[in-house]
C-alpha cells in the first residue's frame, strides 16, 4: 500500500465497483421485483461501496499520522499545513464517497444489464490508480521530510524497516478486512 493522498480515490472507487459486481444476482433480482426493490438495492450497493471506501481509509491512517509529508505527496510541508488530526477525517470521508461512487456507478451498469461496462468501472478506476502510482512514483519511493524529499535526501521506502512493517500490516489488515466482506457478499449472493 504507497500511502498517499494522490493515489487512494480511485482505488476506493474500483474497490467499491467490485464489491458491486459481487451483487450482480441481487441486483438482477432487484430489477425483476420492481422499482421499491431496485432502490433499495442500489442504497445498499452504495452503502457497502462507502464502506469499502472507509476501510481503504483506515489502512491509512496510521500513515497519515506518522508520515504526512509522504501522505500529501511532498505538495506542502505538513508542519506548514494543518494537522493530520484534521485532514485526515475529510480524506477518509472522500474516501468513502469514492468507494460510492464507483459502486453507484457499477449498480447502475449491472442494473441496466450491461455487465461489461460494470467491469469496466473497475478497470476503468484501477487504470487510474496505476497511472497516478507512475505520475507520483518517486514521491511514493522516497519516504522522508518535505525538506528530505527536496533536498534529495530522503530514503527509499525499503530502506527504512519500520515504514515497511507498518506498510505491510496495514496491507495485510485491510486485505484481510476487504477478503472478509467480500466473502461474505459472495456467500450471499449464493443463497439467493
Amino acid at each position: 500500500m504507497l500511502a498517499t493522498i494522490a493515489i487512494h480515490p480511485q482505488a476506493a472507487a474500483a474497490a467499491g465497483a467490485l464489491f458491486t459486481l459481487l451483487a450482480a444476482r441481487s441486483i438482477a433480482r432487484s430489477v425483476a421485483a420492481g422499482p421499491a426493490a431496485r432502490d433499495e438495492e442500489a442504497k445498499r450497493n452504495v452503502r457497502a461501496g462507502a464502506l469499502v471506501g472507509g476501510v481503504v481509509a483506515a489502512g491509512l491512517a496510521y500513515h497519515a499520522v506518522r508520515w504526512p509529508d509522504w501522505m500529501l505527496c511532498y505538495t506542502v510541508p505538513a508542519s506548514q499545513f494543518v494537522s493530520p488530526l484534521v485532514w485526515f477525517p475529510v480524506f477518509a470521508l472522500a474516501l468513502s464517497a469514492c468507494g460510492a461512487l464507483g459502486a453507484a456507478l457499477a449498480d447502475d451498469l449491472l442494473a441496466k444489464e450491461k455487465p461489461l461496462g460494470a467491469a469496466g468501472v473497475v478497470v476503468l478506476f484501477g487504470a487510474a490508480y496505476v497511472a497516478c502510482a507512475v505520475l507520483t512514483f518517486q514521491s511514493l519511493w522516497h519516504l522522508g521530510t518535505y525538506e528530505e524529499f527536496w533536498s534529495e535526501t530522503a530514503q527509499t521506502l525499503p530502506a527504512q524497516r519500520q515504514a515497511v512493517v507498518a506498510t505491510a500490516a496495514a496491507m495485510g489488515l485491510t486485505g484481510a478486512a476487504l477478503a472478509l466482506a467480500a466473502f461474505l457478499r459472495w456467500r450471499r449472493q449464493r443463497a439467493l
